[in-house]
């Protein structure tokens, strides 16, 4: 409910302050945040690599919209006429990772489209990853993020994540 959401929100730590190597995961109920449970293991992630030092004061913002946006299903809108896989939210969870030297945020999808597919799987997976930017990151639809340690706003399918970027096809927004 909003009540336990809030209440829970309101009594943890934000991310700016927690240990590095700490992730908070928030999924749908009865998803494992793993690549191997079934909801995820034809997924992947948009993900975002902040570094600390310019991003410590945003990063509790970012993740509270992040979890909010998702818990909203404002990520993706299941669309009408969707059908079979298509008719249920893209949207299996959303995670945020202190690392030494910068903060991750990433929302991870049920599937993932094959590197050559231009159909509505890959229109739908693209639309997450411009609202993610744009309206809950709040950058520019053509904006750079520039600087070590950054990285921009990336998709990546989890079966090409455990190729750790040998042959990864990355879609970037």
């Amino acid at each position: 409910t909003v009540e336990e959401f809030w209440g829970l929100y309101n009594n943890i730590v934000p991310p700016s302050q927690l240990p590095q190597k700490a992730n908070y995961y928030l999924f749908k109920e009865g998803i494992i945040p793993a690549w191997e449970d079934e909801a995820n293991k034809y997924g992947g992630k948009w993900s975002i690599q902040l570094p600390k030092d310019k991003n410590r004061a945003n990063v509790d913002k970012m993740w509270l919209y992040t979890m909010l946006a998702a818990i909203g299903e404002m990520f993706d809108p299941t669309p009408d006429n969707a059908e079979g896989p298509l008719s249920q939210s893209l949207i299996t969870g959303v995670i945020v990772s202190i690392r030494p030297q910068f903060y991750r945020i990433s929302i991870w999808t049920r599937l993932a489209p094959a590197p050559t597919e231009e159909d509505r799987l890959r229109e739908r997976i693209e639309t997450v990853g411009r609202y993610f930017k744009m309206n809950v990151l709040g950058y520019a639809e053509g904006a750079r993020l520039a600087g070590p340690l950054a990285t921009e706003v990336e998709f990546l399918s989890h079966k090409d994540s455990e190729k750790k970027g040998k042959s990864a096809k990355k879609i970037v927004v």
